[in-house]
């Protein structure tokens, strides 16, 4: 009964957060958005951008209250506004008000949700958390695969502000139903692997974590790991079209593979954390980074096969962070206090967003090619080498 109950928070899991990914599809709505209300491109990414902001402030503000609610109630309040969100977006009259219900409703909602699935299936199975951890998030990761072509179909057939509301039902459906069946282990009795849940293992609570040494080395590593995948992803097209000359259709499909890729890298670097170590992990994804970033330097415009090559490395190595990050967190800091402590930990992802966008357009605007912005990687990746070396002396 145990196996069973550990495999629905599983499954469960993943096709909630393949619900709540559906922020990674914003670009979709982007050009529709500007027709409707007439407005440019920075207004209409403004929606996406808060959207991330109160995703992230979310996740700490959830942490540091989730024991003041059972953990169905938090879920049930983010499936609230998350489809609450959707629905009251389709009747929005300005960029402003969608800014509003979009941005802050949604992020807010996924925020609230986004950590509770890894908290659950980390204690079903407090031996593979990492790998858990990394199925589940593999939802999240490969969202954008289903949502984005969904999205685009109602966009085309009913409209863009429709198309909203029709999302928000569903989810409005499918949030609830799907956090009905999630569900944690009775810590008192064996959960599936036969043992209980790792209460006796070190348990470190956010006010101590955020005075540690590792803390500030591991969250130095997540922001520049961020920073490099999510500076890259933003890349991903105008590189292939500008740099590479190739075909808009083509790049296209190699964003679908690239999409892929982003979602097999939780499952494996979560495995690879539990097989070995959260410092092994971060080492060899800076060590494919570097691989990554001399292949286009070395080739430049030549190839596109070198640029699917190292653009599905940079890719699966931000889906890997987004493992090995909360694996890191359980293995240094204990399940007790994940949901605080990891909330801090990912405005690191939120940091390294802004500083990667900002610094790789600023380079390209001064340098005026793409070669600059791979050897900013490079360095970045040298220099998470070098943060990773001091988190493992910290750690001993």
């Amino acid at each position: 009964m145990k196996q069973y109950k550990g495999t629905i928070c599983i499954i469960a899991g993943f096709f909630m957060m393949l619900c709540l990914g559906a922020v990674y599809s914003w670009s979709v709505f982007r050009t529709p958005i500007e027709r409707h209300f007439q407005i440019n491109s920075l207004l209409s990414g403004l929606p996406y951008m808060t959207s991330l902001v109160f995703y992230s402030v979310f996740m700490v503000l959830t942490g540091e209250n989730r024991t003041k609610l059972p953990f169905k109630m938090w879920m049930y309040i983010g499936a609230f506004l998350i489809s609450a969100g959707w629905i009251l977006s389709a009747f929005s009259t300005h960029i402003a008000t969608l800014t509003l219900l979009y941005g802050c409703m949604v992020g807010a909602g996924v925020g609230i949700m986004y950590g509770i699935p890894m908290l659950l299936v980390a204690q079903w199975f407090p031996k593979l958390k990492g790998v858990m951890v990394g199925l589940v998030l593999a939802g999240f990761g490969v969202s954008p695969l289903i949502s984005a072509p969904v999205a685009r179909a109602l966009i085309v057939n009913k409209g863009i502000m429709p198309t909203f509301l029709y999302i928000g039902i569903a989810f409005a459906v499918l949030l609830p139903l799907l956090s009905s069946l999630m569900d944690s282990p009775d810590t008192a009795s064996a959960p599936v692997q036969g043992q209980p849940v790792e209460l006796s293992e070190i348990q470190v609570p956010s006010h101590d974590m955020l005075k540690l040494p590792s803390f500030r080395q591991l969250y130095i590593c997540y922001f520049l790991g961020t920073a490099i995948g999510l500076t890259m992803i933003g890349l991903s097209y105008p590189v292939g079209v500008e740099y590479l000359q190739a075909s808009p259709q083509s790049i296209a499909w190699m964003i679908s593979l690239f999409a892929i890729c982003n979602g097999l890298g939780r499952p494996f670097f979560g495995w690879f954390t539990d097989r070995f170590s959260p410092i092994s992990s971060m080492r060899l994804s800076f060590g494919l980074i570097v691989s990554a970033s001399l292949l286009m330097l070395i080739f430049r415009e030549n190839s596109l096969v070198v640029f699917g090559l190292s653009f599905c490395v940079f890719w699966f190595n931000l889906g890997g962070w987004l493992a090995l990050a909360p694996a890191a967190t359980l293995r240094f800091y204990g399940v007790l206090h994940f949901s605080q402590n990891y909330g801090f930990l990912f405005t690191a992802y939120g940091a390294g967003a802004l500083f990667g966008v900002l610094a790789s357009g600023f380079l390209k605007d001064w340098l005026g090619h793409y070669q600059g912005i791979f050897w900013f990687v490079l360095v970045l990746a040298f220099l998470g080498i070098l943060f990773s070396r001091r988190l493992a002396q910290d750690q001993t």
